[in-house]
């Protein structure tokens, strides 16, 4: 045995010299791709600005300056339309700065001028310098009315930093091919202002609540009475879900139903109504906020401070029709608009409180929510219904309205959730990333279907960066 060791080991080390002798060099990036977001954008008739924005598939290393070309169909600039920045000889000029993704302009109706819908502009990339490649479908189109989509290819805006740990919520209309991004927008309560009259949590925050008392029976209803102690007798609402579980009471119904909320529907008799104690993320009991919530005339009366004050703020919340919700920041005390109009959204990325099945100590699995990133949410409170199918059963590119009559339609909010990516590899799914035997059907509040799937999100060896996955979808026909 020493005899042969001895003759493989100079060439063991000889392998091991070549190996580590020589440099070996990374292999080259792909290009970073520069394209416009989406290839077609619409007008809507209440609507006096719309964003054009362009994306890169990676930061850039230095500030890149890009040139883009105006053709005008039916409209004048400044009889029509302006822009910011300004078009210069038939020009937009732009600057993606260094270590960025994105760069915008901004198309403005002249007030007062009336549009037929017919006209339009062409945008077209001519230039861009700096290490950007120009993607070959490198225009896009905008018209001066409302359009319904074919379909598109989009990168989900939810950081405009690869580096940025921070995922802000993005609304995603595929009918008129636009994404909102609500960045900055921190809420902790919204008041529903449809017909009934409910309290959801911001479960994209944290936001857990429970009643103020061991029963819902036993729980105060005079908010003034209401101190530190309560927060003994209630379930741990301050807990993370992981290291600490947080019990499935605590949070909003996952599938959003309004008859599952922790806050019970809002009686017209205000000695019904209880008091709720409301945790923001993972904080001890004396930072819970105390919340009493009456209805007044159409929409709500809100009393609420941190549980162990006696200085009780007040605010009146009018319903608006046009939104699902009206939210209340109890940080601050200031209300905001935190979605896009209810009409104008059908699916909604973002992290968020969902609900998996964990072991705790070995013992038999429960359902418990905890906090997420890259959730898929659904806009069912205005009809908008989802539903899952294998690419086993058909194929994405096949997929037409003949096969919608063997489709079963979920309105449940999370019936996208975290089904579509794998995050931490498993016997079931040992592949990290996007389950790309898996694709969506989304009908949404106008009764058109969409085909959706996932091609990037910055997890396994697709390539894309997490907080900006890539999809495509078409109009089913």
């Amino acid at each position: 045995m020493k005899l042969k060791f001895k003759s493989i080991l100079p060439i063991l080390m000889a392998v091991i010299l070549l190996n580590t002798g020589c440099d070996e060099k990374d292999p080259p990036l792909p290009d970073n791709i520069l394209s416009f977001a989406v290839s077609e954008i619409g007008f809507e008739a209440d609507e006096t600005s719309k964003k054009v924005s362009l994306t890169t598939s990676r930061v850039v290393a230095e500030a890149t300056q890009v040139v883009i070309s105006v053709t005008e169909e039916g409209v004048a600039y400044g009889e029509q339309y302006t822009t910011e920045p300004a078009i210069e000889n038939g020009r937009i000029m732009l600057t993606i700065p260094a270590g960025k993704m994105d760069v915008a302009f901004t198309i403005n109706k002249v007030s007062d001028v009336y549009f037929e819908g017919t006209e339009k502009l062409q945008f077209t990339i001519e230039v861009a310098n700096s290490d950007v490649v120009i993607d070959e479908v490198k225009t896009a189109i905008l018209h001066f009315g409302a359009i319904l989509s074919q379909g598109d290819m989009m990168t989900i805006q939810g950081k405009l930093d690869a580096n940025d740990p921070k995922v802000e919520p993005v609304y995603i209309d595929f009918s008129q091919n636009e994404q909102y991004r609500m960045a900055e927008k921190p809420y902790t309560l919204g008041f529903y202002c449809g017909d009934d009259f409910r309290v959801i949590l911001n479960n994209t925050d944290r936001v857990k609540a429970t009643f103020a008392g061991k029963t819902y029976e036993t729980t105060k209803t005079d908010i003034n009475a209401v101190t530190l102690a309560d927060a003994d007798e209630a379930i741990n609402i301050g807990a993370d879900g992981m290291a600490t579980p947080l019990e499935l009471e605590s949070v909003d119904d996952a599938t959003g139903k309004l008859e599952g909320t922790v806050f019970r529907q809002i009686s017209e008799n205000p000695n019904e109504n209880k008091v709720y104690l409301v945790a923001i993320g993972t904080v001890p009991a004396n930072e819970w906020y105390k919340v009493k919530v009456n209805r007044k005339d159409n929409g709500y009366s809100v009393q609420y401070a941190l549980i162990n004050e006696s200085d009780i703020k007040a605010i009146d919340i009018e319903k608006d029709k046009a939104y699902n919700i009206v939210s209340l920041d109890l940080v601050t005390g200031k209300t905001l608009i935190r979605e896009p109009k209810a009409s104008k959204w059908d699916i909604l990325y973002s992290t968020g409180m969902n609900v998996t099945e964990i072991t705790m100590g070995g013992g038999p699995s429960v359902p418990r929510p905890y906090f997420m990133q890259d959730l898929i949410f659904i806009n069912n409170l205005v009809g908008v219904e989802a539903a899952e199918v294998s690419v086993e059963d058909v194929k994405y590119e096949v997929f037409s309205k003949e096969h919608l009559k063997n489709i079963n339609f979920s309105s449940d909010r999370n019936i996208i959730g975290s089904n579509w990516r794998v995050t931490a590899p498993n016997p079931m799914n040992p592949v990290l990333g996007i389950k790309y035997n898996l694709f969506y059907i989304i009908k949404d509040s106008s009764g058109n279907y969409y085909k959706l799937r996932f091609l990037k999100m910055g997890l396994g060896a697709d390539g894309g960066v997490r907080g900006r996955p890539e999809i495509e979808y078409a109009l089913v026909r």
